[in-house]
Parts: structure tokens; C-alpha cells; sequence
């Protein structure tokens, strides 16, 4: 059996920081690059990864939802730095989880279920984004500058 060995003398190191929001906190982020899952990624950790080459393509996982991919064309040795979030803010979420919350007490303390009314709209929308718009849900942004936690290959 024949070991093959590629030489490159080009890397691009890529860094990928995952926004820090309330919406999915616990659940971790998988990196995919050219294919192949890279590494995964906490609420609010950055993690650069070395891949041999002058492009690549990005892309992010979270439970359903994914990014488009995304194509990265760099110059020698170069790096690129990028910030993966979802497209629900944490304003939206809370004011919709309040929402839910009055709607609740509200239906108990009046016993009247026209108060759910109040609860459909954050809920209809927050099911639009992260089931019917789930290939949009997540967003990649090119950012400037360089947070380096770790080095990974990725080969």
C-alpha cells in the first residue's frame, strides 16, 4: 500500500467565531470545510483551522439548520476570519418568550383563550425561520481582524 503525500506550501488559515445568543445555547455547532467536519464549535468560541490550499468552502451546522455554503478565494499564507449566527436576535426571542409568558397567565387568570392570540405571532415566526426558512436560518459574515484560540489541520 502506497502512502501518498500532497505538498503545499500555500495555507489558508480560516477562523470561525459563533455569535454568542440565547437561541440554541446549548446546542453545538459543527464546522464543515470541503466536505468535511472540521471541528465544533460552543456559544461564543473561536477556533481558527488550517487548510492546505488557496480556497476552500465554509459551511455551518446547527440541529436542522445549515449555512449556504461559502466560498473563500484567499493569497498565500493568508487569513480569513469569519462570524457564523443565526438570523433570530436575542431581542426577538425574549420579547416573543415575554409574549408567551403574559399569554399564559393571562388564559389561567381570566380562564378566556382569546389571550393566546397574544402568543401566535412570535411563535408563528419563530417556526417560519427555523423550519421553512432553515437553509436562511444561519448566516456567515466576513469580519476583520484575528481571534486565535487553537490551530487545527484539515486535510
Amino acid at each position: 500500500m502506497n502512502n501518498l503525500f500532497f505538498a503545499q506550501d500555500h495555507y489558508l488559515n480560516i477562523t470561525v467565531t459563533r455569535k454568542s445568543q440565547l437561541m440554541e445555547k446549548s446546542i453545538p455547532m459543527q464546522i464543515i470545510i470541503n466536505g468535511y467536519k472540521a471541528g465544533v464549535l460552543k456559544n461564543g468560541q473561536t477556533e481558527t483551522f488550517q487548510v492546505p490550499g488557496d480556497n476552500a468552502r465554509l459551511q455551518a451546522f446547527l440541529s436542522m439548520s445549515k449555512t449556504k455554503p461559502f466560498e473563500i478565494q484567499a493569497n498565500d499564507n493568508s487569513e480569513k476570519n469569519y462570524l457564523v449566527e443565526s438570523r433570530m436576535n436575542n431581542a426577538a426571542y425574549i420579547i416573543g418568550f415575554l409574549l408567551v409568558i403574559v399569554s399564559t397567565v393571562l388564559i389561567f387568570a381570566t380562564y378566556n383563550l382569546l389571550y393566546m392570540v397574544i402568543a401566535i405571532p412570535p411563535a408563528l415566526y419563530h417556526l417560519y425561520i427555523r423550519f421553512v426558512r432553515k437553509d436562511t436560518y444561519l448566516v456567515i459574515h466576513e469580519i476583520k481582524g484575528s481571534a486565535t484560540d487553537t490551530v487545527k489541520e484539515v486535510f
